[in-house]
């Protein structure tokens, strides 16, 4: 929560605030939740007992400016306040609370230029796609397991594929379908569907030696020469996929005009050009 000294409407970089300290910020007439990611440094990826090679080895990355993260993925509602439409196979009679999938990364970036446009961003602050590093640094909060809650997933701390565990032989629940966000607990720092539920898309183009680099501080990913399929970041894992794809250091990709029903995002709130 905020500290009594400072205002809830404060969105400014400071380096004192607590991880996961809560803002809300309305656009096109909804609410949206964010959570302060802060500056600071952790290992990404797996050690060599955990996950592929395009996942090693682990790299220590350092990030020098803290960034906020929506709580939650964007929503069906979210989506269609702004775009006017909703793309999700899930629709219907499923709520408007779950998460908008089925849509590209490029479709992401239209959305993104269409809440810019509208102007409600805070002062000195732009909405934009994670990097990956920046949403694996804030996916984990500080831990280092498979998950942050553990070595084990089967369904029960979120929602993939729970037929096919991870860490255990016991099998779980399996919804088949998208859940509503904010149905599993948040990690330490308030964030919602991190590991499961919808596959988010990050702003990198895909590299599979991004590992082998070493140490880094602020990577954005390569660029052409290094993706000649020019595919962008997806992680987190979704509702159809086995545990093992669920895991924090799991990543993937996809061309940017493809799309798909366990795909979707979440909003980053990062400093604008020349602050």
């Amino acid at each position: 929560m905020p500290t009594p000294s400072e205002s809830f409407n404060n969105w400014s970089e400071n380096p004192s605030r607590p991880a996961g300290t809560p803002r809300e910020l309305t656009i096109s007439g909804l609410l949206y939740e964010f959570r302060w990611i802060p500056a600071g440094e952790f290992l990404m990826g797996c050690p060599e007992d955990e996950g592929y090679d395009y996942e090693r080895p682990r790299r220590k990355i350092t990030l020098t400016r803290g960034f906020w993260l929506q709580s939650t993925p964007v929503t069906r509602e979210m989506w269609e306040s702004i775009m006017g439409s909703d793309p999700s196979e899930f629709n219907g009679n499923e709520g408007k609370d779950r998460p908008v999938e089925n849509v590209s990364w490029n479709d992401c970036k239209h959305y993104l230029l269409k809440a810019n446009d509208l102007k409600v961003a805070p002062k000195d602050w732009k909405f934009d796609l994670p990097t990956e590093a920046q949403w694996e640094y804030a996916c984990r909060a500080g831990t280092n397991s498979p998950f942050w809650w553990g070595e084990t997933l089967n369904g029960d701390m979120a929602n993939c594929c729970g037929e096919e565990p991870y860490g255990t032989e016991t099998p779980g629940p399996f919804v088949k379908k998208t859940a509503p966000v904010r149905s599993y607990p948040p990690n330490p720092w308030g964030l919602y569907d991190t590991l499961r539920n919808v596959w988010e898309w990050c702003s990198d183009y895909y590299d599979m030696n991004y590992y082998k680099y070493g140490a880094t501080v602020d990577p954005t990913g390569c660029g052409y020469r290094n993706s000649p399929d020019k595919y962008r970041v997806l992680r987190g894992g979704g509702w159809l996929d086995s545990a093992e794809c669920c895991r924090s250091g799991c990543r993937a990709g996809l061309g940017p005009d493809e799309s798909d029903p366990r795909i979707g995002f979440r909003l980053a709130l990062v400093p604008a050009p020349g602050r």
